[in-house]
């Protein structure tokens, strides 16, 4: 199974993603967009800062979902994502810390085991015991801890990696509809006092571009390979799932979720300083079960994208059973009006129901 979510955001008085300053001045990211026979070059987000984003926003949901049953809960987490900073300082670290809650003592600076939280307590809505757990190889991982399952792993000491199932590309600016100005602010500066009469301390300006407009970009996960794992048995390679039908449901859960938060709400390698004012404009949601292949979408710097992407899922499901696939595809479409949308089409009209839908995929 998988699922692709084409979106158009409005992102207002953004410095959403910089790069590098010359002298004063501070220049945003930018990338070209073809349109047509031509391309044009405008503003945009790293894709990997937004995959940071769902990242954090996956520990959060998960730690939260913990906390909203009492009991026994497993979380499964590593201690990377509930520091959110890794092994920077492992001899110093006799516990760590995650708002507020002490979570294990155990950590290893060498790489070898990776250490995390499996099980929790839970008592009147706050974590008060929690277990630690170690993994030595790549299926423990996959197996003990949700966010090395999604977001992939490296562990450079034994030569195991495992790639993100994950993938968000780049939010790049639409031809027409992006505006760029300035933000100026002033900096106290050192370097000339007492130069001036009475010894003052001088300011220099410093400028940053912002940018107002509509981002679109693409977010894919690929289901098929949530808990999935290589196993090494001798000279023998097998695929095996090494986690539960209730595991799997939690983590596609938490996922999904993250992932609803981040098309809704802000986010930025600025939003410290200047965070933007932030509005989806429109999304598609296409979820694809059964079949190996995926339909070709149109990109989203279209204003007619949906409809054109809508008529290529209606093909992709003719063309996938014609090829002998069992082909099952959910669409939905978020904040778009449609006259007559077609029997696999949902349409949702508020965050809410985007958030309910994404969360029972």
């Amino acid at each position: 199974m998988m699922l692709i979510a084409l979106y158009r955001k409005a992102m207002d008085n953004n410095m959403a993603n910089t790069r590098e300053s010359v002298g004063i001045y501070t220049f945003l990211n930018r990338g070209g967009v073809t349109v047509g026979n031509k391309i044009v070059v405008g503003p945009k987000v790293n894709g990997n800062m937004i995959r940071h984003y769902i990242f954090e926003k996956f520990v959060d949901l998960a730690i939260e979902h913990a906390k909203a049953h009492d009991g026994e809960y497993y979380l499964g987490l590593t201690s990377t994502a509930l520091i959110k900073e890794g092994y920077r300082y492992p001899d110093k670290t006799p516990k760590v810390r995650y708002n507020g809650n002490w979570f294990f003592e155990k950590v290893e600076a060498d790489g070898i085991e990776i250490h995390g939280v499996g099980k929790v307590k839970v008592q009147n809505g706050e974590i008060v015991e929690a277990e630690d757990v170690a993994a030595t190889n790549g299926e423990e991982l996959v197996k003990y801890f949700a966010d090395a399952d999604v977001f992939g792993y490296l562990i450079p000491s034994k030569s195991i990696k495992r790639t993100s199932i994950l993938h968000v590309s780049d939010a790049v600016a639409v031809e027409g509809m992006i505006f760029q100005t300035v933000h100026a602010r002033m900096k106290v500066s050192d370097e000339f006092e007492g130069l001036i009469e009475g010894g003052a301390k001088t300011q220099q300006r410093m400028v940053k571009e912002t940018a107002s407009g509509a981002y679109v970009g693409e977010v894919a996960v690929d289901y098929a390979r949530l808990g999935l794992t290589e196993v090494v048995e001798g000279d023998t390679y097998r695929k095996a799932r090494v986690i539960s039908d209730s595991e799997y449901e939690r983590r596609k859960k938490i996922l999904n979720l993250a992932v609803a938060e981040v098309l809704l709400n802000p986010f930025g390698a600025n939003m410290a300083r200047n965070q933007p004012l932030t509005h989806l404009l429109d999304a598609l949601i296409v979820v694809v079960k059964n079949a190996p292949i995926r339909p070709a979408l149109t990109p989203p710097q279209y204003p007619d994208y949906i409809p054109k992407s809508i008529e290529s899922v209606g093909d992709f499901i003719d063309t996938a059973r014609g090829l002998g696939y069992r082909a099952k595809v959910e669409v939905y479409v978020y904040n778009y009006p449609l006259s007559e949308p077609p029997e696999f089409v949902k349409v949702l009209t508020t965050p809410e129901e985007l958030r309910k839908e994404l969360a029972g995929i």
